[in-house]
């Protein structure tokens, strides 16, 4: 997972659609790790409703790529990466229980 990390760069400009499936993705994922500071072990894919055998890294990422792959190319279009980086995040959150 070291390439999740590799970039800094802010993403708010770039066009969606621009972006691969994977690479929208990778940016998401790196995205919620870091702001909700999310934690390596296991545990998270119970609630993603992923295969237990990943990683909560990997959960997110296999969750995310989910996400991405739902939405359509037009979808993508009414979207900025900031506006659907929270709308994720919202979704991400209620997934998880409360406490």
């Amino acid at each position: 997972m070291n390439n999740l990390f590799a970039s800094t760069q802010p993403m708010n400009n770039q066009s969606l659609n621009s972006m691969t499936a994977m690479q929208l993705t990778s940016k998401l994922t790196k995205q919620l790790i870091i702001s909700l500071n999310i934690q390596e072990g296991h545990g998270l894919c119970y609630f993603l409703g992923v295969s237990p055998c990943y990683q909560n890294y990997l959960a997110i990422w296999r969750w995310v790529m989910g996400q991405v792959e739902a939405l359509s190319a037009q979808t993508l279009d009414d979207y900025t990466f900031d506006q659907l980086y929270y709308d994720l995040e919202s979704y991400f959150v209620h997934q998880l229980p409360a406490g």
